[in-house]
């Protein structure tokens, strides 16, 4: 019984950390913000008990409504177009070519791209003055398009957002083909199966954990997302591209409707859970482990011909670079060389004019960029520090606990943030952290659930025969941890601080929700402001985005074996 409890204390010590993040950061706001949405409140007056009166009226506002139909389009028809384009881009990288490290990376770089500097990408690239799609089609006799005043088509350039951003599901894909057992193919061929038909009994089968997991993630994507749908047009037109989160965000912090946004919230979560059961539940039906047995037919991946591989991937690059590319040529261009026809791809002269123009009208912009670095660089070294911890006790103690406790750890990734955003904004207001670094920076260091998983999964791999070996030598579970863990761990670790950095340098709706001060701001939302200031000056927007993608990419370019470690070990592992 002893042995048990000093078994159980020192796993709760290790996990320490999430405990409290967990009860001040997620219990507390959460059933706060249950009890508001029976309220009506708006954070001045005290709230009035009003029952289910929040609830009825989802169902009778119409744009509630309109947001939550624009949302379930992305759900149901974004979701699977952009899992079988994500599988469709990594059977073509599936290769063993010349040059295929070049392309894997090209391809992979659009994931890295903060989310507000992909909208003026697309802001680049769609515009209806100046915009480089609307300048091909005036050069074949087309009348441009008004991309973002057309109800028509504000959906789907916010779906085109999403495909093309699809590079890091792309190398778990990748990776989930490479695991396919060669054997396979091998009698596949004996047995004179057809190359499509050995794409559908093979490779489809064996790769769907990983079309599970993706389908997962998109499906959490999509219902929250919005920077996409509020800096492309805030919505518009008429609420045509109005996501959920949008709608929540605007009727708690525009109409100060907080406990009619807290009613949104808990609907949202009730949505998710109900269809992330459903999925889970059948896919019995449809995914295949290796530990499946059945004796089911299965074939080979479908191979091209080298000039037929070299076209796909050259029809890739131009899809993923492309846009890349554009931006890097605007920023080069003065603003009258941006409404040159026909297009300037390689302007002349090149000139750096629009950099000064951006410091100029943004003399904030250099502390910015320091701001998202302090701030960046403190949740990278904090994940490294409290979610190694943490995953320690879940990977590597015998407490009784633990699975029960991973298991909330695990179910919190499936709440949406909305669920606790308002009552994290009031209790940050309450105890002096509003318009601090503090928001954005405490609740992430203390044991976030993407790391800990991440981490834990890692621990898992080292053989325990090294625990066994300290006990003899007379250490316990901390000598374990920072004498044999952590040292075989610098990859995962690594990698768990380069992640951490990048998810924390492109937020865009944390500091956009707890930060008032412009001294205070971070880039993201600094990008935001150049775009309101500036937002027919695109070769500024475009030299601004470029400051945002700049440490990234440098990053990227320094650390890709731990980036795509990182991205693996979390879809396969």
């Amino acid at each position: 019984m002893t042995s048990r409890w000093k078994e159980e204390g020192a796993f709760l010590l290790f996990i320490l950390p999430w405990i409290v993040g967990f009860l001040v950061f997620f219990v507390g706001p959460a059933a706060l913000s249950m009890i508001y949405s029976f309220a009506d409140y708006n954070s001045v007056t005290p709230p009035q008990w009003i029952g289910f009166d929040n609830y009825r009226d989802l169902f009778k506002d119409q744009i509630y409504l309109k947001s939550f139909g624009n949302t379930l389009y992305f759900v149901f028809i974004a979701v699977p177009i952009t899992v079988m384009f994500q599988i469709l881009i990594s059977v073509v990288l599936n290769v063993e070519i010349k040059g295929i490290r070049f392309f894997r990376t090209i391809y992979y770089l659009p994931y890295l791209v903060p989310p507000v500097a992909t909208v003026i990408i697309w802001l680049l690239l769609f515009g209806t003055d100046g915009g480089f799609v609307n300048q091909l089609l005036e050069a074949v006799g087309i009348p441009k398009v008004d991309w973002f005043g057309s109800e028509g088509w504000s959906k789907p350039l916010i779906v085109t957002i999403g495909i093309w951003s699809s590079g890091g599901p792309v190398l778990i894909f990748l990776a989930a083909l490479k695991g396919v057992p060669a054997q396979l193919y091998e009698a596949a061929r004996i047995d004179g199966a057809s190359r499509v038909r050995q794409f559908f009994t093979i490779t489809l089968p064996m790769i769907s954990p990983t079309i599970l997991f993706s389908l997962v993630l998109q499906m959490i994507y999509y219902f929250q997302m919005f920077t996409e749908s509020r800096l492309l047009n805030n919505g518009g037109p008429d609420y045509s591209s109005s996501t959920y989160m949008l709608n929540t965000y605007n009727t708690a912090f525009r109409d100060m409707k907080f406990g009619y946004a807290m009613a949104q919230s808990w609907i949202l979560f009730v949505i998710i859970l109900i269809l992330t059961w459903i999925v889970m539940k059948t896919s019995n039906r449809w995914v295949y482990y290796e530990s499946d047995k059945g004796g089911r037919r299965i074939g080979m991946t479908y191979r091209f011909k080298t000039p037929l591989q070299y076209v796909a991937l050259l029809v890739g690059l131009f899809i993923f670079a492309g846009p890349l590319f554009w931006l890097l040529s605007t920023m080069l261009k003065t603003q009258e060389q941006t409404f040159r026809y026909p297009p300037e791809f390689l302007p002349h002269p090149l000139t750096l004019s629009a950099f000064g123009r951006l410091f100029e009208s943004m003399p904030l912009m250099g502390r910015w960029m320091g701001n998202s670095f302090a701030i960046a660089g403190s949740v990278g070294l904090g994940t490294i520090l409290f979610s190694s911890l943490i995953a320690f006790g879940f990977a590597r103690t015998k407490a009784r606990s633990r699975k029960f406790l991973f298991a909330i750890v695990l179910a919190t990734l499936m709440i949406p943030a909305q669920v606790t955003l308002i009552p994290l904004y009031l209790l940050y207001r309450n105890i002096g952290w509003y318009d601090t670094w503090l928001p954005l920076i405490v609740p992430h260091v203390l044991g976030n659930p993407y790391f800990i998983f991440l981490f834990r999964q890692f621990f898992l791999t080292i053989p325990r025969e090294l625990d066994e070996a300290t006990y003899v030598d007379g250490g316990g579970y901390w000598t374990i941890y920072s004498r044999v863990i952590l040292p075989l761990s610098s990859p995962i670790l690594v990698s768990g601080f380069i992640f951490s950095f990048v998810f924390s340098w492109t937020d865009f709706f944390s500091p956009l929700i707890f930060i008032q001060s412009e001294k205070l701001q971070t880039l993201s939302v600094g990008l935001q402001m150049i775009m309101g200031q500036t937002s027919h000056d695109f070769p500024v927007l475009a030299a601004g985005s470029f400051l945002a993608l700049l440490p990234i990419g440098v990053i990227y370019f320094f650390a890709q074996r731990y980036f795509i470690e990182g991205v693996v070990m979390t879809g396969i592992k």
